[in-house]
């Protein structure tokens, strides 16, 4: 299965590629990107985890297709899509372009969240209804914050290579067990 593929190979194959020879704790993703090849390589990144997590997103939902939720968690999906989209084309160049460095970062971090609180209402409206089956994901959910936020306290309160990794891989095997595990329970 391509899900597979992706979310266990090409995903975290691409994404430890991404912060080249920086520091993963003194560095990021848009200060790697910074220069001319690996620009294009994080706007590469941006596009398939983009097309990854949409698709997996629409696979899930189309499971549940009389959910009210579904255009919701559809259209707050395609908004962090876009967000991300954005940010990965604007450059990220502080001392020749602040002001367009912090749109990057925000729209970035935005996205970033906004799919986060997909990903949490979506696991809870499966663990809401059936809990024993789910508990194991909604763990998982709610302890790669505390991952995250150690990741984060570890780099000295910077959003580094080594968090964006982690949330990354972690987004992307989390959704491929969710989409195997409703798989399963759908009728």
């Amino acid at each position: 299965m391509m899900a597979a593929f992706f979310s266990w190979f090409y995903i975290p194959f691409i994404t430890i590629l991404l912060p080249g020879r920086t520091g993963w704790f003194s560095s990021n993703f848009s200060t790697a990107a910074a220069q001319g090849s690996s620009r294009l390589f994080l706007i590469l990144w941006g596009i398939s985890i983009i097309l990854f997590f949409r698709l997996m997103m629409k696979e899930i939902l189309n499971q549940d297709a009389q959910s009210p939720q579904k255009a919701r968690l559809l259209f707050l999906t395609d908004l962090a899509a876009w967000m991300l989209l954005l940010s990965v084309f604007l450059p990220y160049m502080p001392g020749d372009r602040p002001i367009i460095s912090v749109f990057h970062t925000s729209l970035a971090f935005c996205a970033a969240l906004l799919f986060f609180l997909v990903l949490l209402a979506l696991d809870l409206k499966y663990y809401l209804s059936e809990p024993e089956r789910f508990s194991r994901l909604t763990a998982a959910l709610l302890g790669s914050c505390l991952m995250a936020f150690l990741l984060f306290l570890l780099s000295g309160f910077l959003i580094s290579s080594a968090l964006e990794i982690f949330c990354t891989v972690f987004a992307a095997q989390w959704l491929y067990f969710f989409y195997r595990k409703t798989k399963r329970a759908a009728p």
